[in-house]
C-alpha cells in the first residue's frame, strides 16, 4: 500500500492534510477496528487499547500524528 501525506496552505491560513490512495470508507473502517477494552480484576482497573494494525501506523505516521498510548489508565484498587 502506498500512501502519502500532502498538505495544501488555503487563502485562510488553514492547512489541510490529504491522504492520497487511500478512500475514506477505507480509512473509516480502519480506524473503526481500534478499540478501548476495560478490564477489571480483583486488585484493580485497567483500560487498554487494542495493537494497531500495520495500516492505522501508517495512517497515524502519514498525518503526522501520537498514535494514542497502550494504556489510558491503571487504578489500583486500595
Amino acid at each position: 500500500m502506498y500512501m502519502r501525506r500532502v498538505t495544501r496552505k488555503k487563502k485562510d491560513g488553514i492547512t489541510v492534510a490529504y491522504l492520497h490512495h487511500e478512500s475514506w470508507p477505507n480509512v473509516r473502517d480502519e480506524c473503526e477496528r481500534l478499540m478501548l477494552g476495560h478490564f477489571s480484576p480483583k486488585n484493580g482497573d485497567l483500560d487498554q487499547r487494542t495493537e494497531l494494525t500495520t495500516k492505522q501506523t501508517q495512517f497515524f505516521v502519514a498525518l503526522g500524528l501520537e498514535p494514542p498510548p497502550k494504556i489510558l489508565g491503571i487504578h489500583p484498587r486500595t
